[in-house]
């Protein structure tokens, strides 16, 4: 396959993937990738582990698969941008975005999500010099803002809902 070290960005959309395995994004990956795309697959299972090596990956689009499950330890702390949107999810767990301080770009729209856990953003909220946007299921979003005293207008906030 060659010298992938240099590897910046990676399009894999719309393969008939069913699975991202943990040993797929090794070291010749993991100091030099910043962009991943598995966009429309058929992903439903993530290995733990899958990205965690890829300490400089900026960009992570999942959308349009068949994942309904998410765990913090599956996704590398680096993210700016991550789009999860047209999955199966129903929810996401207290714990998804800690440690994620430069992540500013969520997209959730097209899942089955009707509530959100109170402490996943946590994490983004606890630093008020951050602001995220947050695309997606705009009743559940908006829902979830108003209880944590947010708003879709908030300079913390660019949510969009």
């Amino acid at each position: 396959m060659g010298n992938l070290s240099a590897l910046e960005s990676l399009d894999l959309s719309f393969n008939r993937l069913h699975v991202v395995r943990a040993s797929w994004f090794g070291a010749r990956l993991s100091g030099s990738l910043r962009a991943l795309l598995l966009r429309g697959n058929r992903i439903a299972s993530i290995e733990d582990g899958a990205f965690a090596r890829l300490y400089r990956l900026f960009q992570l689009d999942l959308s349009q698969n068949a994942i309904a499950h998410l765990e913090r330890s599956m996704l590398p702390g680096s993210l700016f941008f991550l789009d999860l949107s047209d999955n199966r999810l129903s929810t996401l767990p207290p714990s998804l975005f800690d440690k994620m301080v430069s992540l500013r770009r969520v997209y959730l729209n097209g899942n089955r999500l009707t509530t959100l856990d109170r402490g996943v953003w946590s994490a983004v909220w606890s630093n008020p010099r951050l602001g995220v946007e947050l695309h997606g299921e705009g009743t559940v979003l908006a829902n979830h803002l108003r209880r944590h005293g947010k708003s879709c207008k908030s300079p913390v906030w660019g949510a969009r809902c």
